[in-house]
């Protein structure tokens, strides 16, 4: 949970570690097949609800009474779900299930590799859950109670783009997300929490709608915490005397840009060039006389 963290803020985090006591006081959490859930498990499920809520107190939560951690893939069977050994069944294994308001199904593994690649898009957890916050008193049709009336219209036309061009090149959502709106809102949520960027390049409209449902602009957080980085970078990797009456021949520079691009993943040349500017400016400002 800890890239979930890192964008809160202050009070957002001590909202996000109530959320969390909350959902385990009130929250079964069991296992199946002798599996005995570890206080690890037991955490990254509930950060991976409590982040959905966290700047949303007014909304009912937890959204669900039991959650069961499974040893094995799981396989619907009509209204039900059970844990089967892959090989064992015909059907299709699925990472996690939710009913409605009631109970959530997560595969151990599954859960295991969304903590793990925190980036990646993909997080059953927060998957599962934002199934259950659909369904919080109507069905799981991808569009959440919590949506005013007159809002509906524009927030389904918005989940049908997105679905018609789920698996498409270009798209941020994956081509399961176009197998219904429900699947859509979910697989846009995990994008959201883990790639808000890559959302909100590719699908601007969807992503400013899940701003305003979730109350939280992870993008904004992301590229915040990136200037941060890249300019504490910038103050190391600089020549001692650049910004202290020396201009820096093109190819230093550019070399100092791939370092800072190689120290921070996704920073573009123009935020590079940024904080190349804003270090230099300093400097000069500490030392006025070399100017």
């Amino acid at each position: 949970m800890s890239d979930f963290l890192r964008r809160l803020t202050g009070y957002q985090k001590r909202e996000y570690a109530r959320l969390v006591r909350t959902f385990l006081a009130r929250v079964r959490i069991e296992g199946v097949e002798g599996l005995v859930p570890t206080e690890d498990e037991r955490l990254a499920i509930a950060g991976s609800c409590a982040i959905l809520f966290v700047a949303r107190p007014e909304w009912p939560f937890p959204p669900a009474r039991r959650v069961v951690v499974s040893p094995w893939p799981l396989v619907r069977e009509g209204m039900a779900c059970r844990a089967t050994p892959e090989g064992k069944h015909a059907g299709v294994h699925i990472p996690g299930d939710a009913y409605g308001e009631s109970e959530v199904w997560i595969h151990r593994k599954a859960l295991e590799t969304s903590v793990q690649y925190a980036t990646d898009g993909y997080h059953v957890g927060v998957h599962e859950f934002t199934h259950a916050l659909d369904a919080d008193g109507g069905p799981t049709d991808g569009v959440p109670s919590h949506i005013p009336q007159a809002l509906v219209g524009p927030w389904l036309e918005t989940i049908e783009r997105a679905r018609a061009t789920a698996g498409q090149p270009g798209s941020p959502i994956e081509a399961y997300g176009g197998q219904h709106p429900r699947e859509t809102f979910a697989m846009a949520v995990e994008e959201f929490f883990e790639r808000p960027e890559a959302l909100q390049r590719g699908a601007p409209e969807l992503y400013a709608k899940l701003v305003w449902l979730f109350q939280q602009d992870p993008a904004v957080a992301d590229r915040r915490e990136r200037v941060l980085v890249l300019h504490e970078a910038a103050m190391a990797f600089l020549p001692a005397d650049a910004g202290c009456g020396r201009t820096m021949p093109l190819g230093e520079r550019a070399r100092v840009i791939r370092r800072l691009q190689n120290h921070v993943p996704g920073a573009t040349v123009e935020e590079c060039e940024r904080a190349i500017r804003e270090v230099v400016a300093l400097r000069g400002r500490w030392f006025p006389g070399k100017r």
